[in-house]
């Protein structure tokens, strides 16, 4: 990914202030160099490493500059991070929530192998190289240029990256509290959200970056009891673990 020196110069003025000279400076570096940084994390007591010349880059800005995340509801006790791509939103998961157990899913190899970097010291994270989809076991394949819009789709081969179901990732809970899915998963909330009806009844929070499908989700919710808002690029739903008559 290319940066121009308006937008890097823009980078280093926004973060100044919260991250430093040091580490403002890491991040234009990053924009133009292939190296990977360890920045430091404001607000969260940790750091994210972050490869240069990347989307992940964005996200950082995005996460810990202009600190656009979802709420952190209280008594959570697991979370599902459902489109992990390289874990900085699993690192604030971690931050936030020491005591539950976090599964994080990504499916660009890439990105995964950041994900398992960025979470190495997490004892509370586990991290699947999957996608997330409507059914088990299947074979899915990438498209797309940008490590943070990967898209997946059903490969014709019989090669490919495994895919995992909501219901199977929400049977790994295995603790007190409640459930929390953050979804990401560039257009595939659409088939995942209308196959449904098993898995949403388990979950008390879910956080869901909507892209086009935003329709298909509420459609897929008109049985339950909610409450909705918007926060940045996530529609938050929170539920009241029952049925409308």
């Amino acid at each position: 990914m290319k940066y121009t020196p308006p937008v890097l110069a823009y980078y280093f003025l926004r973060s100044l202030p919260a991250l430093g000279i040091v580490d403002a400076a890491k991040l234009v570096v990053a924009g133009i160099s292939d190296r990977t940084f360890s920045l430091s994390a404001p607000g969260w007591n940790t750091t994210v490493l972050v490869r240069g010349k990347t989307s992940d880059l964005i996200l950082f800005f995005i996460l810990f500059i202009k600190r656009e995340i979802p709420p952190m509801p209280s008594g959570v006790g697991f979370i599902v991070d459902a489109g992990a791509n390289v874990g900085f939103m699993t690192k604030i998961y971690a931050c936030a929530y020491p005591d539950a157990r976090i599964i994080a899913v990504e499916p660009d190899p890439a990105n995964f192998q950041a994900l398992l970097s960025n979470c190495s010291s997490l004892k509370n994270v586990q991290c699947l190289h999957a996608a997330v989809w409507t059914s088990d076991a299947k074979r899915m394949s990438m498209t797309g240029s940008d490590s943070w819009s990967l898209q997946v789709c059903e490969a014709d081969s019989g090669s490919g990256i495994p895919s995992v179901t909501m219901a199977s990732l929400l049977k790994m809970k295995n603790g007190p509290g409640e459930t929390l899915v953050k979804m990401d998963i560039e257009g595939a909330e659409r088939p995942v959200f209308e196959d449904s009806s098993e898995w949403v009844q388990s979950v008390k929070h879910i956080h869901v970056e909507i892209h086009d499908c935003w329709r298909s989700i509420f459609n897929a919710l008109t049985s339950f009891r909610y409450d909705a808002r918007l926060v940045g690029e996530y529609l938050c739903f929170t539920f009241e673990h029952e049925r409308l008559p």
